[in-house]
């Protein structure tokens, strides 16, 4: 499954699936994540990465991909009935051109039409405080009080599956 943007650049979301890719993803969030907003890096290298699927956006130059990542984020199962998506990141002279809205885009289409998650009713995200409104924006929720993850305010950013539809 991939999503494309209209336009002669578009921008394509996609499953990582090779080891490059995979590869690839890894050093954009290490670039976006860890060097840019100071994160540690041994922080965004979990167990949970074994079991996650990873999403990765491109460029499509004409016809031809350009495998340079320009985005990533994660999706894994939380407590039953719940999915999260995490480690969203996008590179910095490529924000505010729609590329994560179209990830979270994939992602909630992915979980919310997929029989392998079915039984999913809730997407949680634990998004880092100044990028809450991007989250707000998106149509999700705001679902606790800001707390302290690594250092750095977060709040928890919830959007359930008849929320989805009906959007």
């Amino acid at each position: 499954m991939t999503i494309s943007s209209g336009g002669k650049d578009q921008i394509q979301v996609c499953i990582a699936k090779t080891d490059a890719e995979k590869q690839a993803l890894q050093n954009l969030r290490t670039q976006v994540l860890c060097k840019e907003l100071g994160f540690e890096v041994a922080q965004h290298y979990d167990e949970v990465d074994k079991r996650s699927v990873h999403l990765v956006a491109y460029r499509m130059d004409g016809e031809a991909l350009n495998k340079e990542p320009l985005g990533t984020l994660r999706i894994f199962r939380g407590i039953p009935g719940q999915m999260v998506i995490g480690r969203v990141g996008v590179t910095r002279n490529c924000r505010g051109l729609g590329i994560g809205k179209k990830m979270i885009a994939f992602a909630e289409n992915l979980i919310f039409t997929s029989d392998e998650y079915k039984d999913i009713e809730t997407i949680i995200i634990h998004a880092y405080f100044p990028s809450r409104d991007f989250y707000l924006g998106i149509g999700y929720k705001e679902s606790g009080d800001v707390h302290i993850e690594q250092g750095e305010p977060h709040v928890y950013v919830v959007k359930n599956r008849e929320e989805w539809v009906s959007s």
